[in-house]
């Protein structure tokens, strides 16, 4: 995966209207798991998300955990 498209996705501000967001199937592994963790919360795009589709990715445990821990999931 492109992390430097996915970096800008999270800070992307012209994106604090999506509600919906499929990156399923996209090879996304443990790194990009804790990454989005971390950033995810104070993200543009995290207070109107009420859809985030993760499926058919590369995650072990360890990156589905750091996911479910993420700041903010809670909102949706």
């Amino acid at each position: 995966p492109d992390a430097f498209a996915y970096e800008a996705l999270w800070g992307c501000g012209h994106l604090a209207g999506l509600t919906h967001l499929d990156l399923a199937y996209n090879h996304l592994d443990d790194g990009w798991a804790v990454r989005f963790a971390a950033r995810f919360a104070d993200a543009p795009l995290a207070a109107g998300l009420r859809e985030l589709d993760l499926s058919q990715n590369r995650f072990t445990d360890a990156g589905a955990h750091a996911i479910a821990a993420a700041r903010g999931l809670d909102r949706m």
